[in-house]
């Protein structure tokens, strides 16, 4: 539904950010052209131009300006691979749930990687995995120190 609205209203040049799981931060100014044929099909093209967010102001608005690249054009064919995530994404509500999941982990409720799952951690996979390693090797060192065989 959220695609068939951006196909539909976003006619205006808009500066959308794309971001990456490394945390770069890419705009770009963007605009979908509907270009109905003879036949009662519409072909839809997306228009993209790099821009770079300058500061933001007093109220948190960033401007921007937009870079010497040329404007490139898309036509739009299939469907779009679109991540949605519910709930609030400002940074209070962020914290808010960091600090429940952590409350929760100190209690024993959930274990850690509910609680790197939970907070969107980058790369949580590797960092369970290495934690994991450490802990088993930490368990065979404490048994040799109490004179046990390693399991």
């Amino acid at each position: 539904m959220y695609l068939d609205r951006v196909f539909q209203f976003y006619t205006v040049p808009r500066v959308i950010r794309l971001t990456g799981n490394d945390n770069a931060n890419n705009f770009f100014r963007f605009s979908i052209e509907n270009d109905r044929q003879e036949d009662g099909s519409v072909n839809r093209t997306a228009v993209v131009q790099n821009v770079k967010a300058i500061k933001s102001d007093e109220e948190g608005d960033e401007s921007y300006q937009i870079l010497e690249s040329p404007e490139r054009r898309y036509e739009v064919i299939g469907n779009f691979d679109v991540k949605v995530a519910t709930g609030s994404l400002l940074p209070f509500s962020k914290a808010e749930k960091e600090q429940k999941l952590l409350n929760m982990y100190d209690r024993g409720i959930i274990d850690k990687e509910e609680v790197l799952k939970g907070i969107d951690f980058p790369n949580w996979e590797a960092i369970l995995q290495r934690v994991q390693e450490r802990e088993a090797a930490q368990a065979q060192a404490a048994q040799a120190a109490q004179g046990q065989p390693p399991q």
